[in-house]
């Protein structure tokens, strides 16, 4: 892996560490390319990044809270998803990292640098890594407390059984918290289809209560969303919503900016249904786009896709609309045909492809403005 052409994603705000941390690794022989590195004067930035990406082997992602909510960072690591690249997450500030990027092994660079550099060398299979067992100079040691010779060797006995008897009465405190705590999540898990981590159990709701919401679509207790959160069952109650918004450019939909310009949004939607979620809102060749992620089991795909194109089907006939289906010529990035279906100035687009044992659907719905 030691030859592996290493792709940096990561926020402009996070150039100090991403550049040091690049260095480092093309000083120990690391196959690094960066955009503020490898593109030479004269080069077109959009087309040097996409060469780079794509022609990389491995993608390395650097995480803070500017990167998560930094739409160019997340469109690069779908990428590397989708044509399955190896994923190595590095996290440079705490942050809540996005659900997409938490099942692939991290490292932390928040506390000892060094550390968590050998660390990474390794995992990239790049020679000159030291031992992280070693002492190193950017940490402290400390020496044993000195036993004194004539320091008391017993306590009374009747204040150490006084402490443990409330040390046992904390431990039953404790384990029955923490057997409610399980219920709980144990509930929640079984609702959301998720890892039970972190999940609490979301009340009874209706499609147009507001809850709160994490970025991945994770319904909490304690996040704040913005008010007018919708919540759908289904991806068809979601997508045949959505639909009626599209004359009005999606607006009372609209979150968050998010960082890749002001016209593009976090999406006020959620799903419960596991596998789909509201992604982001965006303008981009004069027309507003509503984009929803889907995933599955491969094996499920091609059922996935017939009750997809039904569910789009059913929606324009819904609003008397006879949509044109046609293959979309140039979607290069999907190994699967996709299609858009089009009627007046309506438009969906189902982008679909495989990822390793999963198939993965982009599906938008764009307003397409005379």
């Amino acid at each position: 892996m030691e030859n592996i052409k290493i792709f940096f994603s990561y926020n402009r705000k996070d150039s100090e560490f991403a550049l040091k941390l690049a260095s480092d690794l093309i000083a120990k022989g690391a196959n690094v390319w960066m955009d503020q590195i490898s593109i030479r004067a004269g080069e077109r930035w959009d087309k040097s990044v996409e060469m780079g990406l794509t022609t990389s082997g491995c993608l390395l992602v650097v995480l803070s809270p500017t990167s998560v909510a930094s739409e160019n960072v997340m469109d690069e690591v779908s990428y590397a998803i989708e044509t399955d690249k190896l994923i190595m997450p590095v996290i440079a500030k705490e942050c809540d990292i996005p659900f997409r990027i938490r099942r692939f092994q991290h490292i932390d660079f928040t506390g000892n640098y060094q550390e968590a550099l050998n660390k990474l060398l390794k995992e990239l299979g790049i020679q000159g890594a030291k031992n992280t067992n070693e002492p190193n100079v950017d940490q402290k040691t400390y020496a044993a407390p000195e036993i004194k010779e004539n320091a008391p060797k017993q306590k009374n006995k009747s204040l150490i059984i006084a402490v443990v008897v409330l040390a046992l009465i904390a431990a039953a405190f404790f384990a029955v918290s923490k057997y409610r705590s399980n219920n709980s999540l144990q509930t929640a898990s079984a609702d959301t289809g998720k890892n039970a981590t972190g999940i609490v159990k979301p009340n009874p709701v209706g499609n147009d209560t507001t809850v709160a919401t994490t970025d991945s679509g994770t319904v909490t207790e304690n996040n704040s969303v913005p008010p007018g959160t919708k919540v759908y069952s289904t991806f068809a109650e979601a997508f045949a919503a959505v639909f009626k918004e599209t004359t009005a450019d999606f607006v009372s939909l609209r979150g968050e900016k998010l960082e890749r310009s002001n016209e593009s949004y976090k999406a006020k939607v959620i799903i419960r249904n596991n596998a789909v979620r509201a992604e982001n809102i965006y303008f981009q060749n004069d027309s507003w786009f509503f984009r929803f992620g889907i995933r599955g089991a491969k094996e499920k795909e091609p059922e996935a896709f017939s009750r997809t194109e039904e569910i789009i089907k059913q929606t324009f006939s819904s609003n008397n609309l006879q949509p044109e289906k046609a293959p979309i010529p140039n979607a290069k990035n999907y190994s699967l045909p996709s299609y858009w279906y089009t009627a007046k100035d309506y438009r969906v687009v189902l982008l679909r492809t495989i990822n390793g044992n999963t198939y993965v659907y982009n599906v938008l719905i764009r307003h397409m403005k005379q």
